[in-house]
Protein backbone atom coordinates (compact mmCIF):
# COMPACT_ATOMS: atom_id res chain seq x y z
CA UNK A 1 0.00 0.00 0.00
CA UNK A 2 2.87 2.47 0.37
CA UNK A 3 3.38 2.24 -3.30
CA UNK A 4 0.13 3.76 -4.06
CA UNK A 5 0.38 6.54 -1.48
CA UNK A 6 3.58 7.83 -3.00
CA UNK A 7 1.78 8.30 -6.41
CA UNK A 8 -0.30 11.19 -6.78
CA UNK A 9 -3.81 10.88 -6.89
CA UNK A 10 -4.06 12.29 -10.37
CA UNK A 11 -1.68 10.11 -12.02
CA UNK A 12 -3.75 7.23 -10.58
CA UNK A 13 -6.74 8.96 -12.31
CA UNK A 14 -5.47 9.06 -15.56
CA UNK A 15 -4.13 5.69 -15.58
CA UNK A 16 -7.75 4.08 -14.65
CA UNK A 17 -9.26 6.27 -17.42
CA UNK A 18 -7.08 5.18 -19.93
CA UNK A 19 -7.62 1.82 -18.85
CA UNK A 20 -11.23 2.35 -18.43
CA UNK A 21 -10.81 3.58 -22.22
CA UNK A 22 -9.10 0.45 -23.49
CA UNK A 23 -11.08 -1.90 -21.85
CA UNK A 24 -14.23 -0.10 -23.30
CA UNK A 25 -13.07 0.13 -26.58
CA UNK A 26 -12.14 -3.99 -27.12
CA UNK A 27 -15.15 -4.99 -24.97
CA UNK A 28 -16.88 -3.28 -28.25
CA UNK A 29 -17.78 0.39 -27.05
CA UNK A 30 -15.79 2.02 -29.43
CA UNK A 31 -17.52 5.09 -29.18
CA UNK A 32 -17.18 5.34 -25.66
CA UNK A 33 -13.32 4.23 -25.26
CA UNK A 34 -12.76 6.39 -27.67
CA UNK A 35 -14.31 9.28 -26.07
CA UNK A 36 -12.60 8.61 -22.49
CA UNK A 37 -9.34 8.11 -24.79
CA UNK A 38 -9.38 11.43 -26.68
CA UNK A 39 -10.51 13.45 -23.23
CA UNK A 40 -7.27 11.57 -21.52
CA UNK A 41 -5.36 12.67 -24.42
CA UNK A 42 -6.94 16.26 -24.38
CA UNK A 43 -5.95 17.05 -20.45
CA UNK A 44 -2.72 15.77 -21.39
CA UNK A 45 -1.87 17.74 -24.34
CA UNK A 46 -3.24 20.91 -22.78
CA UNK A 47 -1.46 20.91 -19.91
CA UNK A 48 2.08 19.94 -21.50
CA UNK A 49 1.46 22.06 -24.27
CA UNK A 50 0.81 25.04 -21.70
CA UNK A 51 3.74 24.34 -19.65
CA UNK A 52 6.16 24.07 -22.49
CA UNK A 53 5.33 26.74 -24.70
CA UNK A 54 5.83 29.36 -21.13
CA UNK A 55 9.17 27.37 -20.55
CA UNK A 56 10.21 27.24 -24.34
CA UNK A 57 10.18 31.70 -24.84
CA UNK A 58 11.01 31.62 -20.85
CA UNK A 59 8.43 33.44 -19.06
CA UNK A 60 7.19 32.00 -16.02
CA UNK A 61 3.41 31.76 -16.52
CA UNK A 62 1.00 28.69 -17.62
CA UNK A 63 -0.34 29.75 -21.17
CA UNK A 64 -3.53 28.31 -22.46
CA UNK A 65 -3.83 26.75 -25.75
CA UNK A 66 -5.27 27.51 -28.02
CA UNK A 67 -7.45 29.78 -26.77
CA UNK A 68 -6.36 32.35 -23.95
CA UNK A 69 -2.79 32.47 -24.07
CA UNK A 70 -1.51 34.43 -21.24
CA UNK A 71 -4.83 35.24 -19.56
CA UNK A 72 -6.04 31.87 -18.28
CA UNK A 73 -10.11 32.46 -17.30
CA UNK A 74 -12.45 28.51 -16.91
CA UNK A 75 -14.77 29.51 -20.22
CA UNK A 76 -10.73 29.54 -22.22
CA UNK A 77 -9.55 26.46 -20.36
CA UNK A 78 -12.81 24.85 -21.13
CA UNK A 79 -12.23 25.98 -24.55
CA UNK A 80 -9.26 24.74 -24.93
CA UNK A 81 -10.02 21.44 -23.66
CA UNK A 82 -12.83 21.29 -25.88
CA UNK A 83 -10.76 22.04 -29.35
CA UNK A 84 -8.70 19.32 -27.56
CA UNK A 85 -11.23 17.02 -27.27
CA UNK A 86 -12.85 17.30 -30.58
CA UNK A 87 -9.17 17.41 -32.77
CA UNK A 88 -8.25 13.71 -31.18
CA UNK A 89 -12.34 12.35 -31.56
CA UNK A 90 -11.98 13.64 -35.33
CA UNK A 91 -8.28 11.81 -35.78
CA UNK A 92 -8.73 8.60 -33.86
CA UNK A 93 -12.31 8.51 -35.84
CA UNK A 94 -10.41 9.24 -39.51
CA UNK A 95 -7.83 6.33 -38.37
CA UNK A 96 -10.06 3.76 -37.15
CA UNK A 97 -12.71 4.59 -40.55
CA UNK A 98 -9.46 3.79 -42.62
CA UNK A 99 -8.27 1.00 -40.57
CA UNK A 100 -12.11 -0.62 -41.37
CA UNK A 101 -11.72 0.29 -45.19
CA UNK A 102 -8.75 -1.79 -45.13
CA UNK A 103 -9.93 -4.92 -43.22
CA UNK A 104 -13.10 -4.56 -45.89
CA UNK A 105 -11.02 -4.27 -48.89
CA UNK A 106 -8.83 -7.03 -47.62
CA UNK A 107 -12.03 -9.63 -46.89
CA UNK A 108 -13.53 -8.61 -50.20
CA UNK A 109 -10.20 -9.60 -52.19
CA UNK A 110 -10.19 -12.74 -50.92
Amino acid sequence: MRLLSAIPISLLLLFGVAVLAAVCYVAGLRRTGIILGSTLLACITYLAVGIAIPRFVHVGHFFSVPFGGYHVTDSRILLSLLFWLVLYVLAFNLVLARRRQKKTRGASHQ
